[in-house]
Parts: structure tokens; C-alpha cells; sequence
């Protein structure tokens, strides 16, 4: 469940895609696939179960594209994976992203750039046997350009060639001070155009024009079991403010972990909430800017003063969206329904 650009919210499973309109849900079958999001035009972009078709849905009609408009299909040896995230530069090129590659569409066709081509060649230890490497994120920033970060799982620690950038003729990055390595699970863009980068433990935020600041996230308990940290996700509430997410880790292969949420309002890191062995969560903001985290122990509603658990029992996986209406929506992953919440902080 996602809310496009336009403020829509859509549902995707399997089978089908659900869009809500004046508050009823209107459904399209499709074939089967993986659904990897909306386009700035406000299409849905859908890839055939095989790889080799890719479609966009405009509300009325699908079109597909393959071969013959340069689409590339995934190599079954090459581990690539389509992730959900599609951004649309300021040329109107769309971008996505599968585990290893990426793909451009400039309205007629498709140009892939491998990992090499980005700079994102792994080293010997990223591609041995027991070592998780994937790209991360795709975004564009305020200035045009398109922003591809990586990361590495090896043993216990983690590793990654940090971001590039495609400036339209070339990527870039190899030599930034700031993000020529590490791993980097999430970027975020600000209505600002600057850019939000959690790489390794800290937050890092570039402004155009002027560079990087850094934001150190508080440190792991030295007595405690879990012993180093980093940045699993970062969300942008409605005034530009980085809700951050960090898990905790301990033992090989981050066996020993738990996740953790925090505000950060300039140099200062708000703790919000422990999330102890379960799923980081999934955030959204409501029409009043409260927030609302979807996690493996319940659904918890959050204000500038109060906590308070709305769904207290566990879950499991899950996802939280509100729409235009104020109302939030619950669809918790293996259900075939999803919950309505009638939030009365925003209706009257």
C-alpha cells in the first residue's frame, strides 16, 4: 500500500491493483508480477513475473514495453531482484532500480547501466559466498540529477560503494568526500531539494550549492550486547524533519538486533521508540503531520505529546498509509483485508 505523487492511495498484491476514489477502493486485475511504483506522471509501473515485459498503467489503459524499446531482462545468475521505488528526474526521464542495475526510460526507450558503469564494481569480499550486496535507492534531487546507493552485508559488518549521482551525461561520486563508499540504505529529497543520506551509523544532508552537513545518531550502549549501529531508514515528515530509523546490531550477520526511532530536529536526536527483535515499521503522516508506525508489535499513533498504541496486539509485517480524508489505512501482509482507522485528530 503507497500514496502517489498526487495524493492517491494504491493497493497492490499479486494479483491486482486498487486505487481510492471518493472513498471506495476501484480494482484492476493484472497478470502476475511485481508492482514497483508511481512515475511523476502518476503511473504505476508493473514487471511481468518473468522480468521480460515492464508496463505502465495511466488509470485508463496499460502499455508494455520490451526488447524491441531497449528493455533489459534480469540474467537468472545475476541475482537481481526489482525493488519498489520509481522517481522521475526534472527531464522527465523514469528511473528504477532492480538488486544490481538500473533502468532509464526517456519516454520511448529503455537504457540500462550496470553496477560497473556506476562505479559499483563489488570487490572480492561483496561477492563471496555468504555476503548480501543490493542497490538500495533511487532518488532524484532538486537540481535534475538522479542519486543510485548500494550496501554490502559481509559477516557482521556491513560495506558498499555509498551513492552516485547522474549528472544527464555522466555518473558521479567516485571521489565525494562524503559518499564515495559505505553502505547507504536510504536517500531522501526535502521540498528543498536537499538530499538525505544515511550512510553507515550517521545522517548526512547535502544543500546544493553550499555541501555536506553530517549528523552523528547517539551511541550504541558500550555494556550492552548489541555493540555497533546503522541508518535502516529515513522518512521526511510533512514540514522536511528525518524521522530515522536504526538497528542495532550484535553477533555475526546482525543475528542480535533491534530498531530503534528518532526525530532529528537540527543537531538533536529525540528518542521515539524501542522496537526490540521485530520489524523496523513503516511510517506515515496524517493531514496534521502526527504520525502514525506500523510495526511488528502494533500499530502506535504519534503526537508532539503522546504515544499512545493503537493496535496492541502483534501484527507482523505491515503497512500505513492516510489518505487525503485523514483516515488511516492498515494492510498487514498475508491478510486478504485491510483496517480503517477513523482518526479524530483530523476529522471534525
Amino acid at each position: 500500500m503507497r500514496t502517489a505523487l498526487d495524493g492517491t492511495l494504491w493497493l497492490f498484491t499479486g494479483h491486482s491493483i486498487s486505487r481510492l476514489n471518493d472513498g471506495e477502493w476501484i480494482t484492476h486485475p493484472v497478470t502476475r508480477g511485481v508492482p514497483v511504483g508511481f512515475d511523476g506522471a502518476g503511473r504505476v509501473w508493473w514487471v511481468s513475473e518473468k522480468g521480460d515485459t515492464i508496463s505502465a498503467w495511466n488509470g485508463d489503459a496499460w502499455t508494455t514495453f520490451g526488447a524491441d524499446s531497449g528493455w533489459v531482462k534480469a540474467q537468472p545468475d545475476s541475482g537481481a531482484r526489482f525493488r519498489e521505488g520509481v522517481t522521475t528526474d526534472k527531464r522527465g526521464v523514469v528511473w528504477l532500480t532492480t538488486s544490481v542495475d538500473v533502468h532509464a526510460f526517456d519516454g520511448q526507450r529503455w537504457t540500462l547501466y550496470t553496477g560497473d558503469q556506476l562505479g559499483f564494481t563489488p570487490t572480492q569480499a561483496m561477492i563471496e559466498e555468504g555476503t548480501s550486496y543490493w542497490l538500495t535507492d533511487v532518488v532524484a534531487d532538486g537540481e535534475g540529477d538522479v542519486w543510485v546507493a548500494d550496501c554490502a552485508w559481509i559477516g557482521e559488518s556491513s560495506d558498499g560503494h555509498g551513492a552516485r549521482w547522474f549528472t544527464g551525461q555522466e555518473w558521479q561520486g567516485q571521489n565525494s568526500r562524503v559518499v564515495a563508499s559505505g553502505c547507504v540504505n536510504d536517500i531522501e529529497v526535502d521540498s528543498a531539494g536537499r538530499i538525505w543520506v544515511g550512510l553507515d551509523g550517521d545522517l548526512w544532508r547535502y544543500t546544493p550549492g553550499q555541501g555536506w552537513d553530517q549528523f552523528p545518531h547517539p551511541p550504541v550502549d558500550p555494556n550492552g550486547q548489541l555493540r555497533w549501529g546503522f541508518v535502516h531508514a529515513v522518512v521526511l515528515d510533512p514540514t522536511g524533519v528525518p524521522w530515522v530509523t536504526i538497528q542495532r546490531c550484535g553477533g555475526a550477520t546482525c543475528e542480535t538486533r533491534e530498531f530503534a526511532l528518532f526525530k532529528v530536529a537540527g543537531d538533536t536526536w529525540t528518542h521515539i521508540l524501542e522496537l526490540p527483535g521485530s520489524s523496523p515499521g513503516d511510517i506515515a503522516f496524517d493531514a496534521v503531520g502526527n504520525a502514525w508506525l506500523c510495526a511488528g508489535e502494533g500499530l502506535y499513533y504519534i503526537t508532539p505529546q503522546t504515544l499512545e498504541q493503537i493496535a496492541p496486539d502483534e501484527i507482523g509485517g505491515c503497512s500505513v498509509e492516510a489518505d487525503s480524508a485523514g483516515q488511516v489505512w492498515l494492510a498487514m501482509w498475508g491478510q486478504s483485508r485491510l483496517w480503517l482507522y477513523h482518526n479524530p485528530s483530523t476529522t471534525n
